[in-house]
């Protein structure tokens, strides 16, 4: 799954769009899903029609997602893919690994306080700048993303190992992220 349902432009390029047609071009067993919100001016969707185009069935672009629509997405597909290149809360990979899907993301802070290369995720190097407010921001290479993406995508006993490590315990960990964030609006 391909989110972009980003309500920050340019925080994903149409870089972006190289890695899915990459990956889509060198494996034949791959589906994806672009999830895109009502405001996701990220990229031309002319160039989302032409993929679309090209590999019909294998790629779903579902527009206008709703918030709640997103955590059924996160569960229903094997890896999130993430390539936002700056990050303020990191709530894509969070919301990911709380429905057990694993996620392939840049390196950067905040998501590498809780993704962890090769246990719950698959964490891409990357060369950081940071804007005037000291939020890092990444220097892409999508030709490296796409490279890790598809060494993942080639390994399935590597997918499912980062699957069942997302996914350990999942129902107390639900349940404990419930209360926790329960007692933060408690006076």
């Amino acid at each position: 799954m391909f989110p972009l349902f980003d309500s920050q432009e340019k925080r994903v390029s149409e870089g972006f769009l190289f890695v899915l047609n990459e990956v889509l071009k060198k494996t034949e067993n791959t589906e994806i899903t672009l999830a895109l919100n009502n405001k996701s001016e990220l990229m031309p969707l002319s160039l989302l029609a032409n993929i679309k185009k090209d590999y019909g069935d294998r790629v779903t672009i579902i527009k206008n997602i709703k918030y709640k629509q997103r955590y059924s997405l996160y569960a229903s597909n094997d890896l999130t893919v993430w390539g936002a290149m700056n990050e303020g809360l990191a709530l894509v990979g969070l919301n990911s690994l709380c429905m057990g899907t694993p996620v392939i993301a840049w390196d950067i802070d905040p998501q590498a306080e809780y993704l962890h290369d090769d246990i719950n995720a698959v964490l891409v190097p990357c060369d950081i700048d940071e804007n005037w407010f000291g939020v890092p921001t990444v220097l892409p290479d999508w030709n490296v993303f796409a490279s890790r993406l598809l060494g993942l995508l080639q390994s399935p006993s590597m997918l499912a190992k980062l699957r069942d490590n997302s996914s350990f315990d999942l129902a107390n960990r639900k349940q404990d992220f419930n209360v926790g964030w329960r007692s933060l609006w408690r006076y």
